[in-house]
């Protein structure tokens, strides 16, 4: 009985785990940033506002924090490509590798 507990504990796990991972990804896809801000409750963390396109976070806001970023470097990059895509205003991809939220992107793409 304990072992087959133990391997419904198992199973269990990988298949949340598997789930949780599967649900990180494109959160914005070709959307047009409408308002940017340099922070956001004055952490290391920038927002945009998203109109268009489609995803989760489409038309709404999205932050980018320096944690998710893996770098100070990707971080600042990011704010430029997004401060870049609201100036001329190309569209953009938004990506989270940790879930599925829009609290924690990390990657954004300027597409023509």
């Amino acid at each position: 009985m304990l072992k087959k507990m133990m391997l419904s504990i198992v199973i269990l796990s990988v298949v949340f785990g598997y789930f949780s991972y599967a649900e990180a990804g494109q959160i914005v896809t070709s959307s047009t940033i409408t308002i940017i801000s340099n922070t956001n409750s004055n952490v290391e963390m920038f927002s945009v506002m998203t109109s268009g396109g489609s995803g989760v976070c489409a038309n709404g806001f999205v932050n980018f924090d320096l944690a998710s970023a893996g770098s100070a470097d990707v971080y600042k990059r990011a704010f430029t490509i997004a401060m870049t895509a609201f100036m001329t205003g190309s569209k953009v991809n938004i990506h989270n590798y940790i879930d599925n939220t829009c609290g924690k992107a990390a990657w954004i793409q300027m597409i023509k």
